[in-house]
């Protein structure tokens, strides 16, 4: 071998080795950019609450519901029946028992009716089932 054909040896195996390098860099490359890809992704998935499930009430809140509904409904009945009271007679004060008992009947009510509106508008599973388990579980037989 002479000195030309080392020359060309060793340029053939620089260009070879420098086109090997720019494969590499390039699949590197790839790699790299589909993982930011698939990190930006998970990201994405963590942030975004999904859509979630049709809000039914859970067979041990039904009986909850219920009365609660019950309540709110006796509550204003009973308001209105204090305001008819106070109208016809022309007393604010022969209203006064309807409406004490109006308010002691609306409080519960209307807290635990806001309490289930608040489920069903909640944006994740996780902040429903934290509301739903805030509310009493009624046992008795009653109902």
């Amino acid at each position: 071998m002479n000195l030309i054909d080392i020359n060309s040896t060793t340029k053939n195996e620089k260009e070879n080795v420098s086109s090997e390098m720019n494969i590499i860099k390039s699949k590197n490359e790839k790699i790299f950019s589909q993982e930011a890809t698939t990190e930006t992704n998970i990201d994405m998935q963590i942030n975004q609450p999904k859509k979630i499930a049709k809000f039914k009430i859970p067979q041990n809140l039904q009986k909850t519901f219920r009365f609660i509904i019950i309540l709110t409904i006796i509550g204003i009945i009973l308001f209105f029946c204090g305001l008819v009271k106070a109208i016809v007679n022309r007393n604010f004060f022969e209203g006064i028992f309807f409406w004490i008992l109006a308010i002691l009947v609306l409080i519960p009510g209307g807290f635990y009716s806001f309490q289930f509106i608040k489920a069903k508008r909640a944006k994740t599973l996780f902040q429903r089932q934290e509301i739903l388990d805030k509310i009493p579980k009624l046992e008795n037989k009653l109902f």
